[in-house]
């Protein structure tokens, strides 16, 4: 069109890159993104932030659910039993202890040792002996990989991200809960 004009003027591939980088700004209310010949693109800043956005919110989300995912006691007895601390049962099934190895035995955090069964038929053959020692956890069960990825992830999280939970005993359900 220039040279039409005024035939003198030259245009060359800069002019004409010169042009593109000129209209880019009004460009960006028409088109998403600009792809080049030979692979080249641009994209528009205000997408590229929404996106970043988006994924801080998801991560933020992730944050919130992975660090109460377990309640606190679980994620301490996790902590304990991956540090090869001995953890004992002493009260039996009414032990909380007991329920926080059943819960953690449940959402796949710990699983039973492998040849448990084949080590106690063992010692009844060998010994006459029928019961063993079912208290110390660490004897019956070891961290799965989920409970040691589990414990990797949460090992990232902000100082923050801290869960309360209210004490079990306080908790009451039943015909003797107040009404809200």
């Amino acid at each position: 069109m220039a040279h039409t004009i005024t035939p003198e003027v030259k245009v060359d591939g800069w002019s004409v890159a010169l042009l593109v980088i000129l209209f880019l700004p009004w460009l960006r209310t028409v088109f998403e993104s600009i792809d080049f010949p030979g692979g080249g693109s641009v994209k528009f800043r205000r997408e590229v932030k929404a996106e970043q956005e988006r994924q801080a919110k998801e991560i933020e989300a992730m944050w919130f659910l992975l660090g109460r995912f377990l309640q606190k006691p679980e994620r301490e007895l996790l902590q304990r039993l991956d540090k090869g601390e001995e953890v004992r049962v002493t009260d039996g099934p009414g032990d909380r202890l007991f329920h926080q190895v059943d819960s953690l035995r449940r959402t796949g955090m710990i699983a039973l040792k492998p040849g448990l069964r084949e080590k106690y038929q063992q010692l009844s053959t060998t010994t006459g002996q029928t019961s063993m020692d079912l208290t110390i956890v660490g004897d019956l069960y070891e961290i799965s990989d989920a409970g040691r990825k589990y414990l990797e992830l949460i090992a990232t999280l902000p100082d923050d991200i801290e869960q309360s939970y209210p004490d079990p005993s306080e908790l009451r359900t039943g015909p003797s809960t107040p009404s809200l």
